[in-house]
């Protein structure tokens, strides 16, 4: 459950409580801690979910980490697989990358992928293709789409010092992905499925019998 506050209270104080949440779930036995994103709610106040969980790596042993999910649609592909194969890294494996579209009316105005013209289904579907061709892949890029090309192609004399060459996952082939899954009878249930992810039902926001046709 993405953790959610009063925004009232403290951010600070909030960002404090829920790190001694996680620590407390390590130590109780959970197993897994997911985290959300989100840029403009105080109510869901982390704005980034790989810097908060980084900061729980020598606090905590046995959790898996996941981002509970990265908004797609609001960034570029190029830095979520870079900063994802960073985090992988450091956290040696303990890293569940979950994904989404994002639905926050504010965050969807905020990078200009509101309205009904915008099919964000397909722009998290280009965006987690792009990631795993990078990871796949090797320089010089140029991976292109309808909505980013990744281009690193005039590398010269620089590649002999990995000029161009964005890191790769420490998890191989790639971090275990999961998808959030809101409505009835959901397409991302399907691609979570077919692509062999993890299906994430929000279930405290989801009906029940939304959740029975995921």
């Amino acid at each position: 459950m993405q953790p959610v506050h009063d925004p009232a209270r403290d951010y600070s104080q909030v960002l404090g409580q829920d790190r001694e949440t996680v620590i407390l779930a390590d130590q109780l036995g959970f197993s897994e801690c997911w985290i959300g994103e989100h840029i403009s709610a105080t109510t869901e106040p982390k704005i980034s979910p790989l810097i908060f969980l980084a900061s729980l790596l020598q606090e905590t042993s046995q959790n898996k980490l996941g981002t509970g999910v990265f908004c797609l649609a609001i960034k570029h592909p190029a830095i979520i697989a870079a900063e994802a194969a960073l985090f992988d890294h450091l956290a040696k494996g303990r890293f569940l990358m979950g994904i989404g579209a994002g639905g926050l009316s504010s965050e969807l105005e905020l990078f200009g992928v509101a309205g009904d013209n915008v099919d964000r289904g397909a722009i998290v579907q280009q965006s987690i293709d792009t990631v795993l061709a990078i990871w796949d892949g090797e320089p010089p890029y140029n991976i292109e789409g309808d909505y980013w090309n990744i281009r690193i192609e005039n590398l010269e004399r620089l590649a002999d010092f990995g000029v161009g060459r964005i890191p790769g996952p420490y998890q191989k082939p790639h971090p275990l992905i999961g998808i959030s899954i809101m409505s009835p009878n959901s397409m991302s249930a399907y691609g979570a499925g077919k692509n062999g992810w993890i299906p994430i039902s929000g279930s405290n926001l989801v009906q029940p019998r939304y959740i029975r046709s995921h």
